[in-house]
């Protein structure tokens, strides 16, 4: 697990070990409803196991059960790294969650970018127009890749510490 790390940094380097954990964790779920993450022991590795609870807490939110158990015509991506070359030049990034979902022919009528974000409190403005230009790369890659306008691709931040989903473009795809 790759983690950059900041000398005389101890809380940014926590905050970042802290987030590749989660997301490690959610990148083993499939779907939430048949899914079981084995909780490592509390006592020997208090940190990790902090990551399996907010991951477990994102996984149980009612709030985010479109996040983690989509409709059965939706293929899902997760941790899916890409590199393409887009209308202003190279795209590569990692999705941390795709949902593509089907049509009767098998081909992708609309999508919805997942990502999580693991920040403690933030602030959903500020964190929106932080994370707006990635999103809108992440969102021509993903057209790029799908042959999906963009029109129909989704875009949702999933902040896992307080269980808040956040929709930067809505697509033609709503939780629930």
């Amino acid at each position: 697990m790759p983690c950059r790390v900041f000398p005389g940094k101890k809380k940014q380097n926590q905050a970042r070990l802290h987030g590749l954990r989660v997301h490690a964790w959610l990148a083993q779920v499939e779907r939430a409803s048949l899914t079981t993450l084995p909780a490592p022991d509390q006592k020997l590795e208090p940190e990790p196991f902090a990551a399996w609870e907010e991951t477990q807490a994102s996984l149980e939110s009612a709030t985010l059960q479109a996040c983690f158990d989509p409709a059965q015509n939706c293929q899902i991506w997760r941790e899916k790294a890409f590199d393409c070359l887009g209308a202003k030049g190279r795209i590569s990034g990692v999705f941390d969650r795709v949902h593509l979902f089907l049509g009767p022919e098998g081909r992708a009528e609309q999508a919805v970018i997942i990502d999580y974000k693991t920040e403690s409190n933030p602030d959903p403005e500020k964190s929106k127009t932080r994370h707006l230009a990635q999103m809108e790369l992440y969102r021509e890659a993903l057209s790029l890749l799908t042959g999906l306008e963009t029109k129909r691709i989704a875009v949702w931040l999933l902040y896992t510490q307080n269980r808040h989903l956040e929709i930067l473009f809505p697509g033609t795809k709503t939780p629930g």
